[in-house]
């Protein structure tokens, strides 16, 4: 057997938490988006890295909706396509980068 590094020793024994939608809270302004919007946009924040439209599906009560509640968040460049074989969409922050400073 290999010896473990220390990272791979920390993420074995990180608890493995899940949230569920009624956990998630909102961290951008609802003010003029749809519900689904909303919705996926919380999703993307949740999530904290790129997801793609069936990852989002699952995960939003809006699933039939949410290719058109992507397509008005890019719009409004709050969600930016990631270049990837499979598309994959991330939330876009606003403000500096965190290591910015």
């Amino acid at each position: 057997m290999k010896p473990q590094t220390d990272a791979q020793q920390d993420r074995e024994n990180r608890p493995q938490t899940r949230l569920s939608p009624s956990s998630i809270t909102p961290t951008v302004s609802a003010e003029g988006l749809s519900e689904s919007e909303r919705q996926v946009l919380e999703c993307l924040q949740s999530a904290g890295t790129g997801l793609t439209v069936k990852q989002i599906q699952a995960r939003v009560a809006c699933a039939p909706r949410a290719d058109e509640a992507l397509a008005v968040l890019m719009d409004r460049q709050l969600v930016v396509r990631l270049n990837t074989l499979v598309p994959s969409y991330l939330y876009r922050h606003s403000g500096p980068p965190a290591h910015a400073g």
